[in-house]
C-alpha cells in the first residue's frame, strides 16, 4: 500500500504472499502476510522468514474450512480480512510495549501465580506488569497463563509417571509353577 517491496521465499504449496504490514507502535519491522490453506488465511512471517503466528481464514460454502496444519497455534474467532488490518489502532500502547518484552523473570512469576490460582494470577498481572492497564488486554494475559499453568500441570504428570517408570524394577520376572 506504501510502495515498500520484500523478498519472499515461498515454502509451503499454496502460499502466496500478500504483502507487508508495520505492526502498530514497532513491534515488528515488516511481517510478510501470506495466504494459508484456507482462501483469506493469512500467515505472518519475519522479513527473514521466521513464522510470527497464522489465523484462520474465513469459510463457505464455495470455500469449506480445511484442518490446517498448525505451526503455531490454532487461531480462534474471527478476524477483519489483512486488506482492513491499516484501519486497526494499538488498544494500549504502553500495555503492548510492556508485553512485547516481557523478562523471563516475569513470565516465572505469573506462572507460579497462574499454578497457584485465577485471583492470584490477577493480582500478579496488576504487580509484574502495571503498564497494562486495558481491560481487555488484561484478560488475555489471564488466559495466555491461566493455559500455560495447565500445560505446566500436564508436563509435570508426565514427569512424574516417566520417572515411576524408570524406577521400577527392569529384572526378568520368574516363571512361577503351581
Amino acid at each position: 500500500m506504501d510502495g515498500r517491496t520484500a523478498r519472499f521465499d515461498i515454502d509451503r504449496a499454496g502460499q502466496e504472499p500478500w504483502g507487508l504490514w508495520a505492526a502498530p507502535e514497532g513491534a515488528v519491522e515488516d511481517v510478510v502476510l501470506a495466504e494459508a490453506q484456507t482462501r483469506t488465511g493469512v500467515r505472518a512471517y519475519t522479513a527473514d522468514g521466521v513464522l510470527l503466528w497464522e489465523q484462520d481464514g474465513h469459510h463457505s460454502p464455495r470455500h469449506p474450512r480445511v484442518r490446517p496444519s498448525r505451526q503455531v497455534t490454532a487461531s480462534g474467532g474471527v478476524a477483519l480480512p489483512p486488506a482492513f488490518w491499516y484501519l486497526l489502532r494499538t488498544r494500549d500502547a504502553a500495555g503492548s510495549r510492556a508485553l512485547r518484552t516481557v523478562a523471563p523473570q516475569t513470565a516465572q512469576a505469573l506462572l507460579a501465580a497462574a499454578l497457584t490460582g485465577e485471583e492470584a494470577l490477577r493480582a500478579a498481572v496488576a504487580r509484574e506488569l502495571p503498564e497494562v492497564t486495558d481491560a481487555v488486554l488484561v484478560e488475555a494475559v489471564v488466559a495466555v497463563a491461566g493455559r500455560t499453568a495447565r500445560v505446566e500441570e500436564r508436563r509435570r504428570a508426565l514427569h512424574r509417571r516417566v520417572s515411576l517408570l524408570a524406577e521400577a524394577w527392569t529384572g526378568v520376572p520368574r516363571t512361577v509353577q503351581s
